[in-house]
């Protein structure tokens, strides 16, 4: 399986990319993902070819308008996508305003049991349901995103 991982860290935060991908590498997955600062042809193109769309954005993001595009094209070529955002965000998206999308997760890195718990719940309430993007995106995507919250939590 293909993970498409958009992200924007700053340098003290990319380390956790690495380890992502080898736990993903793993679990026999591969992630790709776009280095460009802008969403460009290439990349577009990357994330219609992937099984499942991850977005992160946290307080040191620097570029959170390139993700929130990558992660509203994915939504729009319906690939499931899951979007991370740290809880002190406030993004003035009207997308994000006006779904109450279920598949967007917010997390604390001095509390992430609460937001892996979520993950956890959620995941379990749709094993065994009848599959459509949402739920796709969760069975996918939810252990990565376990795997992110926990080791954005370890940053000292």
């Amino acid at each position: 399986m293909k993970i498409f991982l958009s992200y924007s860290l700053n340098d003290n935060e990319q380390y956790v990319l690495i380890l992502l991908a080898e736990k993903i590498k793993q679990e026999g997955h591969t992630i790709v993902t776009s280095y460009q600062n802008t969403i460009d042809g290439n990349t577009l193109a990357l994330i219609e070819k992937t099984h499942i769309f991850i977005g992160l954005i946290t307080s040191e993001s620097i570029n959170t308008n390139k993700v929130l595009g990558e992660w509203k094209y994915a939504l729009s070529k319906s690939t499931p996508s899951l979007l991370l955002i740290e809880d002190n965000i406030i993004l003035n998206d009207e997308i994000l305003e006006k779904t109450h999308n279920s598949n967007i997760v917010r997390f604390n890195k001095r509390s992430p049991e609460t937001a892996i718990s979520f993950v956890k719940q959620h995941i379990n309430q749709i094993q065994g349901r009848e599959s459509n993007n949402a739920s796709a995106a969760w069975l996918l995507g939810g252990a990565a995103l376990i795997v992110l919250i926990a080791l954005l939590a370890k940053k000292k």
